[in-house]
């Protein structure tokens, strides 16, 4: 049997998962490499077989809060108000974050009581947050909320891994640009 064809390995699997295969004995007793592999081979074999638990989701959670959060604060990369030259905001406009490869695509549109923010979630395992209240997101993930003004637009998304913080524009928009 050589060492490096495709019937060794399949040898050497056969023989450590507990087949009889002489051929291959006498190979790894010959060969220190593929006796290396051959006891690797028995170490995988019998750690598949141990048996595995699911941990309780509130051991999860507590787990995980042990671990610290990794936030990313996203920054304004460019707003429709910005590309038109405005000097004041005072009907819809769009803004765009973003954080290295990730951008999040936001429209702001003046209502009555103030300003009505929507976006959508970049996947569905994500969520969206304001205020330390879940929103809630249709079929698509998309989301909305009003809120007064514009400095008071911030929200964070979040998922398993990480959270953005998304800032408000009122902080975010250069500061000749009124909101009205």
């Amino acid at each position: 049997m050589k060492c490096n064809s495709h019937d060794r390995w399949a040898a050497l699997v056969e023989l450590s998962e507990g087949k009889p295969n002489k051929e291959a004995e006498r190979h790894i007793e010959s060969c220190p490499e593929c006796h290396v592999k051959f006891e690797q081979l028995k170490k995988m074999i019998r750690s598949m077989s141990l048996e595995h638990f699911v941990a309780p989701i509130q051991d999860v959670e507590w787990a995980k809060n042990l671990m610290p959060e990794k936030v990313l604060r996203l920054t304004l990369l460019r707003t429709s108000i910005q590309l038109s030259g405005a000097r004041s905001v005072n009907q819809d406009f769009q803004a765009v974050y973003g954080q290295e490869e990730f951008e999040l695509r936001v429209m702001y549109s003046k209502v009555d009581s103030g300003w009505n923010i929507v976006s959508r979630l970049p996947e569905p395992n994500w969520n969206v947050f304001r205020e330390g209240q879940l929103l809630t997101t249709d079929s698509e993930g998309h989301f909305q909320f009003e809120t007064e003004s514009l400095g008071n637009s911030h929200f964070h998304l979040r998922n398993s891994d990480v959270k953005f913080e998304v800032p408000s524009i009122g902080d975010t928009i250069d500061g000749s640009i009124r909101s009205t």
